[in-house]
């Protein structure tokens, strides 16, 4: 039986990303309150973009330059509130009192940001968005790129995993030879986090013994994203003296 080609394997798996996209899209829309909503909505725009960067030259450029350029939007909205549900998380990691001052001005944050992602959320209803952003995932009459198309997806899977493993482990090295250094952590946690992603795209190709592997990548990403948001917290410019060194110590 012949083997089937990466380009309908590609679209199939770009087209589920996106769907999982709109239903997060949705989830958000009904909840925008909810802190996990918008964390989930920023994790299926990040799993959809890492899709579109795998593949590309997969899709017609312009619609899809279109479609991006609004998921980036989506994706600072929920940025901004995120870093205020994110902080309170840390503030009480840290042993802070809610009725402590920061704690009082990142929920007030926090409110503000909710604000502003439920009014952009609720210009267009989730069907009506969804309908136009399926519609800009066009795919191109003359696929480009460095995949072969028409080749099977395990023996391009070959080919082009073990290059992003060797720059994942090389990166790995650098993390550890900085010994601290958060922003040489913060560009490997980001590496972790795209082969992740690349890997789940394959996931069918590799059966289950790549499972464990996730969630061995999975659980470094944990770590080190408990370290980022300390990082990112103490960068807020609500934080005073007394918040500093509680998250400092955490």
């Amino acid at each position: 039986m012949k083997p089937k080609p990466l380009s309908k394997f590609a679209i199939a798996r770009s087209g589920a990303r996106l769907e999982r996209v709109i239903a997060a899209f949705a989830r958000a829309a009904k909840h925008p309150r909810n802190p996990e909503t918008a964390h989930n909505l920023r994790v299926a725009i990040r799993r959809f973009q890492q899709c579109l960067e795998m593949f590309d030259g997969l899709f017609v450029p312009k619609p899809l330059a279109k479609l991006r350029k609004k998921l980036r939007k989506l994706m600072n909205l929920c940025a901004a509130k995120r870093d205020y549900d994110v902080g309170l998380e840390v503030l009480a990691q840290a042993g802070l009192p809610p009725h402590h001052s920061v704690a009082m001005k990142f929920r007030q944050r926090q409110d503000s940001g909710s604000r502003a992602l439920a009014r952009h959320l609720a210009k267009r209803s989730s069907d009506e968005e969804g309908d136009r952003w399926r519609k800009k995932l066009r795919t191109a009459k003359r696929m480009a790129g460095a995949w072969d198309w028409a080749a099977g997806v395990a023996e391009n899977a070959k080919a082009a995993l073990p290059r992003l493993a060797g720059e994942f482990f090389a990166e790995g090295d650098s993390a550890v030879a900085s010994r601290g250094d958060h922003e040489i952590l913060h560009q490997f946690r980001l590496k972790a986090k795209s082969f992740r992603y690349a890997l789940e795209v394959f996931a069918p190709a590799y059966g289950a013994g790549l499972k464990s592997h996730l969630e061995e990548l999975r659980e470094l990403q944990d770590r080190m994203g408990q370290i980022h948001d300390c990082v990112v917290v103490l960068d807020l410019p609500e934080m005073d003296a007394m918040a500093i060194r509680a998250v400092r110590r955490l």
